[in-house]
C-alpha cells in the first residue's frame, strides 16, 4: 500500500468494506449464486482493481444411512452415484473415493462424508452398528475366536489329514489341509551282525514326502541328518550291540524304525600242524562250537566238516573257520608233500575181494589211516592201523553192495557180497 491510499471491496452481494488492511477476513456467502468480489486501489488520481468470481452450489443433502442386519451391509438411501464419498469408522477415515454402500462392517461408529468435487461436503449421522458374533471358543480350532458374543462349535474348524487311510488321520480334523501321510519310516542294513571291525551299508527306504526331516542315529555316536541314503557305509571298530534309530518327521507326524546291530569279538586264526605219522591234519586251538570249511589249492571241498582232517592227499590246505554270526577267520596255508606214492601197493594187498565178513590188508607201513565210504560218499568205517602186517577190518555189519576204501591220495574199490 502506497501512502495515502483508500481501498474499496464490493463482494458482489451488497456487503462493502472501506478498508485497506484486510488479513484472512471471513465472509459467508449464504445462497447459491456466483458473486463478483470488486476491488478498487485509489492513491490520488490512480484507480487499480481487481476482480475475483466466487461460485456458491446448493448444497448436498447429509448422506442417510441405514443398517441391513440380515445381510449386514450399511446402505445409503439417498446417495447419488456421481458424488465421492469417504467412510469413517470411529473417527478415523478407513475407505476414500470408495461406495456408498458398505458390506459386513464390524462393530462400531460409522459415518459416510459425501464430497462432490465442488468444496461441497456433507456427513451422514452417526450409525452404530453392534452385531452379535457367533463362532468358535475352541482355542485349539483354526477359526478361534475369543470375542464371539453366541458360542457355537459347531462352525470350529480344524486343519489336518481327513483320509482314513493315511497313517496320520486326524479323527478331529474337518478341513483337510494336504498333510496326509501315507508311508512310514523304513530302513534298510545289508546285515545286522558279523565280527569287529564290522561294515554295513543302510539305505533309507522310505518314500518320502514333500518337506520330510531324517534324522538317523548310528547308536554309538553318529548322527545323519539326511534323508537321501543309498548304501551308505558305516563301520563299527569295537564290538558291542548298537541300536540304529531312524526317525521320520513330515510336520507333526513322526515315525521311527529301529534296528539292532550286533558286533562280535574276532575269531582266532586256526593253527594247523600236519602228522606225518598218522597222515592227518589237525586244528591245534579249534573249538567245536564252530564250523569248518577245508580249502584244497584254492577249492573249498568239505564244508561244515571237522577240524581235523584225516588221509589228506599232497597239497595246499586252508582251514576256514565260521561261528555262524558273520565271522569267519583262515588259517595259514599248510602244504602237505611227505605222503608215501608207494601206497599203491596196497592195491594189491586187500584180499579177499569181494568180500563176504571180512577184508585184509597187508600193510608194510609203521602207520596206516583209512575210511571206507559207501558210494553216497557216507563214510561207515575209519581205523588207523600203527604198526605193520596183516590188519583185518569186518565186514560182516555192511550191506551187500560196492564200498570205497580211502587211504592217503588213493581209492581202492571193494565189493560186499
Amino acid at each position: 500500500l502506497n501512502e495515502g491510499a483508500e481501498c474499496s471491496f464490493n463482494l458482489g452481494e451488497g456487503t462493502i468494506l472501506e478498508v485497506c488492511e484486510l488479513d484472512a477476513y471471513s465472509h459467508t456467502y449464504n445462497s447459491p449464486g456466483v458473486y463478483t468480489i470488486t476491488y478498487t486501489y485509489t492513491v490520488d488520481d490512480f484507480i487499480s482493481t481487481d476482480e475475483i468470481t466466487i461460485t456458491v452450489y446448493e448444497a448436498d443433502p447429509a448422506p442417510i444411512l441405514d443398517y441391513l442386519d440380515d445381510v449386514n451391509q450399511i446402505v445409503c438411501t439417498n446417495c447419488l452415484n456421481e458424488n465421492s464419498y469417504n467412510w469413517i469408522l470411529d473417527n478415523a477415515v478407513i475407505l476414500e473415493d470408495a461406495p456408498f454402500d458398505l458390506f459386513n462392517p464390524e462393530n462400531g461408529t460409522y459415518i459416510l462424508e459425501l464430497y462432490n468435487g465442488s468444496n461441497c461436503t456433507a456427513q451422514s449421522d452417526t450409525l452404530v452398528v453392534f452385531i452379535e458374533e457367533i463362532g468358535c471358543n475352541d482355542q485349539e480350532a483354526d477359526n478361534y475366536n475369543p470375542d464371539a458374543d453366541i458360542i457355537d462349535n459347531a462352525t470350529c474348524l480344524y486343519s489336518g489329514c481327513t483320509d482314513l487311510e493315511a497313517l496320520n488321520f486326524d479323527e478331529q480334523a474337518n478341513l483337510d489341509d494336504g498333510s496326509c501321510i501315507y508311508n512310514e519310516a523304513v530302513l534298510f542294513v545289508n546285515e545286522e551282525f558279523g565280527c569287529a571291525p564290522f561294515s554295513i551299508e543302510i539305505t533309507n527306504q522310505t518314500i518320502l514326502n514333500e518337506g520330510a526331516e531324517c534324522s538317523i542315529n548310528l547308536g554309538e555316536g553318529t548322527d545323519l541328518d539326511v534323508c537321501e541314503l543309498d548304501a551308505y557305509i558305516h563301520t563299527y571298530a569295537s564290538p558291542g550291540v548298537y541300536s540304529i534309530t531312524y526317525t521320520y518327521t513330515v510336520g507333526e507326524f513322526i515315525s521311527t524304525d529301529e534296528i539292532t546291530i550286533t558286533v562280535y569279538e574276532t575269531e582266532t586264526v586256526p593253527t594247523l600242524n600236519y602228522l606225518n605219522e598218522t597222515n592227518q591234519i589237525v586244528c591245534t586251538n579249534c573249538a567245536s562250537e564252530n564250523s569248518y570249511n577245508w580249502i584244497l589249492n584254492d577249492t573249498i571241498f568239505l564244508e561244515d566238516a571237522a577240524f581235523d582232517l584225516l588221509n589228506p592227499q599232497n597239497g595246499t590246505y586252508i582251514l576256514e573257520l565260521d561261528n555262524g554270526s558273520n565271522c569267519t577267520a583262515q588259517s595259514v596255508p599248510l602244504l602237505v608233500t611227505s605222503i608215501e606214492e608207494n601206497i599203491l601197493e596196497l592195491e594189491n594187498s586187500i584180499y579177499p575181494n569181494p568180500a563176504s565178513e571180512f577184508i585184509q590188508i597187508s600193510s608194510p607201513f609203521g602207520s596206516f589211516n583209512f575210511q571206507i565210504m559207501d558210494l553216497s560218499g557216507k563214510v561207515v568205517a575209519t581205523g588207523l592201523f600203527s604198526s605193520p602186517g596183516v590188519h583185518r577190518i569186518d565186514f560182516k555189519s555192511f550191506s551187500s553192495g560196492v564200498y570205497l576204501l580211502k587211504s592217503a591220495n588213493r581209492t581202492y574199490k571193494i565189493i560186499k557180497t
